[in-house]
């Protein structure tokens, strides 16, 4: 069952933080090899406040069995309460059905949410038909049970 049509990924790396050590958090999240499965990881650097140089990571699943590998993943790893959670915060889910979620960077592989700006975003593009909010509410719980 189709159940989400993408699933991207992106965080930003200021100058200052460990490149290598974010992009393994980063990548720790994907249950997938990148290089056999062919997504590509695209790196851009962008300037910030400051004339600073940012890196940003970006990565995005299109393939059914790519995004509910993820979805099965993300499911495993949470406990019972970070999924009730996720069924409980319905302002997750915008109107255009995309479900957001942020989880802190210095904690992977362990997955804790936040609300904050220094994370990684993960944006759910829910397979929801017709694409109404309270459909994809439903597939959120389908998914988190």
């Amino acid at each position: 069952m189709k159940r989400a049509h993408t699933i991207t990924f992106s965080t930003f790396i200021k100058p200052e933080e460990d490149e290598p050590a974010i992009t393994k958090r980063f990548l720790s999240l994907i249950p997938l090899d990148l290089e056999q499965e062919k997504i590509p990881l695209q790196r851009t650097i962008s300037t910030g406040f400051n004339e600073r140089k940012i890196l940003i990571l970006k990565l995005k699943l299109t393939k059914e069995r790519h995004t509910n590998a993820f979805l099965d993943f993300l499911n495993e790893k949470l406990s019972g309460a970070q999924q009730q959670q996720l069924r409980e915060q319905e302002d997750r889910v915008d109107d255009h059905c995309h479900f957001y979620l942020r989880f802190q960077k210095q904690h992977l592989p362990k997955l804790v949410f936040t609300d904050k700006g220094d994370c990684i975003h993960c944006k759910i593009s829910l397979a929801a038909f017709p694409k109404k909010r309270d459909i994809a509410l439903r597939i959120v719980k389908e998914i988190f049970k």
